[in-house]
């Protein structure tokens, strides 16, 4: 398995790009929030952290007891910005130095979180509106939900991205530039179906066919497996897969 490794093309990845040209392109300057949402396991974080360090090193985590005084402290120190006791100071420091990086974006996952508190969406929302700065919020497939009851926010959402299963092409993607050994088009279409297109699984179970697979010539084809199990039982403890 190569690790550190980010596989571009997956389709995910793709309708997250699309979506930023969207926000990009926007006509209104408040409507700059790209909002992207999907079940655990399809790469939308790994996604967002692997975009917002290619365009900035602004890239946070939503906490369960987010306060706006905390989310500040945290985008400060990802701005290299000195830590402040007094909220306005560092709303001030933020924002100029947003705009002398170039009005950078922000991206702060796990959204749902500060969904939970108009606090704190509010102090999101008053940074990129000071700063002109695009955000984009990471989240969980209902988070929507908890933002509509907040029209002034869900108002500055441009765009909705949802992350969804993995195509058997990208299963062929992900085999080609992470695995060490080749997969023949029925093991792969194994893989795609025993991990319900789940990324992260996918990626589980190439590290199995490749420690099953050490020593075979050639492609690597379901037979070759003898049946082995792909995913382990600690993977089917998802919710999605318990029934696989």
């Amino acid at each position: 398995m190569r690790l550190g490794h980010f596989v571009e093309g997956l389709s995910n990845v793709q309708r997250f790009l699309d979506g930023q040209k969207t926000v990009e392109s926007r006509g209104a300057p408040e409507a700059c929030w790209h909002l992207v949402k999907g079940e655990p396991g399809y790469g939308k974080s790994r996604t967002l952290t692997w975009w917002g360090h290619k365009r900035t090193n602004v890239v946070v985590r939503a906490k369960a007891d987010w306060t706006p005084a905390w989310a500040l402290k945290d985008i400060a120190a990802c701005l290299g910005l000195k830590d402040s006791h007094r909220v306005n100071v560092m709303f001030d420091a933020i924002c100029a130095e947003i705009m002398a990086k170039g009005c950078k974006p922000i991206v702060v996952d796990e959204i749902d979180h500060a969904a939970r508190s108009v606090r704190v969406l509010e102090t999101l929302r008053d940074i990129s509106d000071s700063s002109e700065c695009i955000l984009v919020a990471g989240g969980m497939k209902d988070v929507e939900g908890p933002l509509k009851r907040y029209p002034q926010i869900y108002d500055r959402i441009a765009k909705v991205t949802t992350f969804g299963p993995t195509s058997a092409a990208d299963v062929a993607l992900i085999c080609e530039q992470l695995c060490e050994v080749e997969l023949a088009p029925d093991l792969a279409e194994k893989v795609l179906r025993d991990t319900r297109g789940k990324v992260r699984l996918i990626m589980n179970a190439i590290a199995r066919v490749e420690r099953f697979g050490r020593g075979t010539r050639g492609k690597i084809t379901l037979a070759d497996i003898k049946g082995r199990p792909l995913i382990s039982s600690d993977d089917r403890s998802e919710p999605n897969l318990a029934a696989a």
